[in-house]
């Protein structure tokens, strides 16, 4: 289980952080909206990267 949970904190980390820029960049609005947006997936991908590494390795330590 514990690979697992690494594997997924560096999958979200990358890729789906790209795959959301890239559908902020397709959108309709302002350069200033884009920039907040991206920040927001910025930030809520390092959030589910720091609770998936959490998880692992205080699987670890148990």
């Amino acid at each position: 289980m514990i690979p697992l949970y690494l594997a997924l904190a560096i999958i979200i980390v990358g890729p789906v952080e790209d795959l959301a820029n890239c559908f902020i960049e397709r959108m309709k609005t302002g350069r200033r909206e884009k920039e907040l947006y991206k920040e927001l997936v910025n930030q809520i991908t390092s959030i589910a990267f720091l609770i998936l590494l959490e998880r692992g390795v205080s699987r670890v330590e148990t």
